[in-house]
């Protein structure tokens, strides 16, 4: 709830258990959630249930949050980190410079409203992916049909 929530929603995935309940429930007791909540939610959900969120304090279920794209993955209870763990293992299956590239770029276009505009905007981190080790590797290893294996250069 509050700042836990506002933590969350500074992090690019979120694995919740069952019995998790996400809410900015600062105007229950006079304040705002100005670590970020008022600008990170309305990006993260649809605009009104931010919006109610918001104004209201309303708790989402993992279920809910799962729904409406607030979290990635909900997982048993109890099992939130083994969940978080196996995610980053799938991330960790691809090219490291793949997906620090990745994430470089979703961050410099996303403040650019029009999407065709975002798509041509080029980055340094597409000449970094293909001037790579791992992208040599990555095409070697899917031609020879085996697994990579990336050295993060």
């Amino acid at each position: 709830m509050g700042g836990g929530l506002e933590i969350a929603l500074a992090c690019h995935l979120i694995v919740a258990d069952t019995t998790a309940r996400f809410a900015l429930s600062e105007v229950k007791v006079g304040l705002v959630a100005g670590a970020g909540g008022l600008v990170r939610l309305p990006r993260a959900v649809p605009q009104k249930l931010a919006t109610e969120m918001i104004l209201t304090g309303r708790r989402l279920t993992a279920d809910e949050a799962l729904a409406h794209g607030l979290v990635n993955r909900v997982v048993e209870a109890g099992t939130a980190v083994a969940g978080a763990r196996a995610l980053a293992a799938e991330i960790l299956d691809g090219s490291p410079t793949s997906v620090r590239a990745s994430l470089q770029v979703m961050a410099e276009t996303q403040a650019i409203p029009d999407t065709l505009d975002a798509v041509a905007f080029h980055s340094e981190a597409f000449d970094e992916v293909t001037l790579s080790e791992d992208f040599i590797e990555g095409i070697t290893a899917f031609a020879q049909k085996r697994t990579p294996h990336w050295h993060n250069r």
